[in-house]
């Protein structure tokens, strides 16, 4: 009887610590949460999923992206489908959307060279196929213009010399019209015209005056106005006929 007494209470016992068991183990909550994934949603809705989850979302640096707009989490530690205990801390980091790249200062650069620095600032570059006057083969204009901040990608067009140069008007004023114009021809000027007129400075065929004025820049191709001293009629014929000028010499104060 005392063996059948303690089978029955040890039976009791270990029913009643089995039913304990299964009753706390119901009422428990859960050991740990898998960490959902929230990438490239916006923050506000990264934020409700890793609340609904259990877990305390932080927002910690952000950082320029070129696929992931801005305002959407770029990554998370720890990172999805992990185990963590419920109450756990997830830092989200959130894109500032593309990055922004200031355009370099390229002007007055040859073009290979200025392609080149574009190109490495991560800019597609377009060149322009106009005639544009600067020196050859030299960027003489850039749009947007350099130090404009922009978001990439973006296109950076260029303008390109087509051969003009930029020069400094040279002093011709005392010179003999002959040898002035010869002085413009090598420059690459181009004279308008001569304005002969009676002066009392100078010698007889003689510059006096001149346009554009010394010391001015200008480009190849300008056309300079100079005005000279009537000559003697043999000498005016003479310069005439070494530059090559077929016209009728003009009266005192004429034109040619």
């Amino acid at each position: 009887m005392l063996l059948v007494a303690g089978i029955a209470v040890i039976a009791f016992l270990i029913g009643y610590v089995i039913s304990a068991i299964s009753f706390t183990a119901g009422d428990a909550p859960a050991a740990v949460v898998l960490v959902p994934d929230v990438r490239e949603l916006q923050l506000d809705a990264a934020t409700r999923a890793m609340v609904a989850a259990g877990l305390e979302p932080e927002v910690g640096d952000s950082f320029p992206n070129v696929e992931i707009p801005a305002g959407a989490v770029i990554a998370q530690t720890p990172l999805p489908g992990e185990e963590v205990s419920p109450g756990g801390a997830v830092r989200l980091i959130v894109s500032t959307g593309p990055p922004r790249t200031i355009v370099p200062e390229v002007e007055a650069m040859p073009l290979t060279l200025a392609i080149r620095a574009l190109e490495t600032s991560g800019f597609e570059v377009v060149v322009e196929q106009d005639t544009f006057p600067g020196e050859l083969g030299t960027v003489v204009g850039v749009e947007p213009a350099p130090g404009t901040p922009l978001h990439l990608p973006a296109t950076v067009r260029l303008q390109v010399g087509s051969g003009f140069e930029i020069i400094e008007m040279p002093t011709l004023i005392g010179m003999l019209e002959e040898t002035a114009v010869q002085i413009l021809e090598e420059l690459g000027l181009q004279v308008a015209e001569v304005v002969y007129e009676d002066s009392e400075f100078g010698e007889p065929g003689g510059v006096v005056a001149q346009f554009p004025a010394p010391g001015d820049s200008v480009a190849t191709g300008t056309s300079v106005e100079l005005r000279v001293t009537t000559p003697d009629a043999e000498d005016d014929d003479d310069i005439r006929g070494r530059l090559g000028i077929n016209v009728d010499r003009p009266g005192r104060g004429g034109n040619r």
